[in-house]
């Protein structure tokens, strides 16, 4: 809001302008046109090749769905109501099935918001190890659906603030998903092991997480396995990132799965695999 504000000081005028969110004048479909979509209008040899990218998008949709909600129901984050995972991806097919009738824009689980919002619904208490530095570790998550429900009703409020919110420059409204970003890697295991292997091989405790795996298996078999997740990774981001490329990008995904149960497994040992990564089947992050 502050840099919101700085951006309309007049003397700013004079190095230069922002660009600011294009915000329409009310509730309107793009065009002009009716609210159900008239697919009878595309000829038929459109509407069998539109099977295509439907395959690569049902299954982004599944792999999106499924990851979020699994790495949200996390034993590290000692849920105690059951799991729903049938029940969400019915309620999102019918959910897309309503926005393609209507080509409303498609909805999935949002990962970074979603973990966002366990992580401010969590309370913490604080432990002290013997021979480690004081820890804040998870005791329990107020599970509630009214704070759900009162975002989303913040965001349907938020139609009646466009003339507001078409002040805010594209830095600031960049800024924030950078922040939302960096603040859901907080704890990331991949992350923490990267910023790890250049701690000095003296200041690594066999007691603190993320470091015990260094000091048991040694950096040889930490710096092998990072190096092959941060070779997919780098991967499935220039796939991602090339238009010509990113219609197979839910496909490459799935076979990161099939490198994880298949390849993965010869280069390591189970001891290795077992320190450095999740078993196969579990739903810890």
């Amino acid at each position: 809001m502050g840099l919101s504000a700085l951006s309309l000081l007049p003397v700013l005028e004079h190095i230069g302008t922002f660009s600011r969110l294009s915000m329409p004048g009310g509730f309107q479909l793009s065009g002009g046109r009716a609210l159900f979509v008239n697919m009878l209008e595309l000829e038929p040899t459109y509407r069998y090749l539109a099977l295509i990218p439907a395959i690569f998008l049902s299954l982004l949709f599944f792999l999106d769905q499924n990851i979020t909600v699994r790495t949200v129901n996390s034993p590290s984050h000692k849920l105690r109501k059951g799991q729903a995972y049938h029940l969400d991806l019915c309620a999102l097919g019918v959910l897309t099935l309503f926005a393609s009738l209507t080509g409303l824009p498609w909805m999935c689980s949002a990962t970074v918001q979603s973990l966002n919002h366990v992580r401010a619904m969590t309370v913490y208490r604080k432990i002290k190890p013997k021979d480690g530095p004081e820890l804040e570790v998870p005791d329990y998550v107020v599970e509630t659906r009214v704070t759900g429900f009162g975002v989303h009703a913040a965001v349907l409020c938020s139609a009646l603030a466009i003339p507001t919110l078409s002040l805010v420059p594209l830095p600031v409204v960049a800024g924030v998903f950078l922040y939302l970003g960096r603040k859901v890697m907080t704890g990331n295991q991949f992350i923490r092991r990267c910023k790890q292997l250049f701690l000095d091989e003296d200041e690594l405790c066999i007691k603190t997480e993320g470091e015990k795996e260094q000091v048991i298996l040694g950096r040889k078999a930490v710096w092998r396995f990072t190096a092959m997740q941060v070779l997919c990774l780098t991967i499935l981001w220039c796939l991602k990132l090339t238009p010509s490329t990113a219609l197979i990008f839910p496909s490459v995904i799935g076979v990161l799965m099939i490198l994880r149960s298949k390849l993965i497994p010869k280069l390591f040992t189970g001891r290795e695999l077992m320190l450095l990564d999740t078993a196969i089947g579990a739903t810890s992050a």
